[in-house]
């Protein structure tokens, strides 16, 4: 088939898959979000893992980059890289993750990363420790039984104590 026989792109039938965003109404949720957040008294921490784009990220702020949240690692250093500097990595962490988040932290990022087993949070410790850097890290009850927040909530202090 030559370039002239194709048959013409439509958004119902794409060569490649892409994005398709409707910006007014995307500015309209962003309006609401933001209107309910000021409501709330919070500060708006959009998760980026659908939009996975900086640009659509973007819209969610005026001037510097909000804070945002992340699913992948990969994710937060692409945002990193895109001037990002406020970062929560809202999986638990898994110790083979931890270089990485002390990586984005060295770069001057707060790389916010969750904890939602005593094992993590020793291994965020020792890790911190070794790297003489404080990780930010937040405690999270994940499981059903919610008896393990406050098992999770005694054991932090001697954890973090270093």
């Amino acid at each position: 088939m030559t370039a002239s026989s194709a048959a013409p792109r439509t958004l119902d039938a794409p060569d490649t898959p892409f994005a398709v965003l409707d910006v007014h109404r995307a500015m309209r949720n962003i309006e609401r979000l933001r209107a309910r957040a000021d409501r709330l008294g919070v500060a708006l921490r959009p998760h980026v893992k659908t939009a996975r784009s900086l640009d659509v990220a973007a819209l969610l702020h005026d001037g510097p980059a909000c804070p945002v949240t992340v699913s992948t690692l990969a994710e937060a250093e692409a945002f990193a890289d895109g001037g990002y500097t406020d970062i929560t990595y809202a999986v638990g962490i898994a110790p083979h993750k931890l270089p990485r988040a002390l990586a984005l932290l060295r770069r001057g990022v707060t790389a916010r990363v969750l904890l939602d087993s005593v094992a993590q949070a020793m291994s965020v410790a020792d890790a911190s420790r070794r790297a003489a850097l404080p990780v930010p890290a937040q405690i999270v009850d994940s499981s059903r039984d919610t008896a393990s927040a406050p098992v999770v909530e005694a054991f932090w202090p001697r954890v973090n104590g270093w």
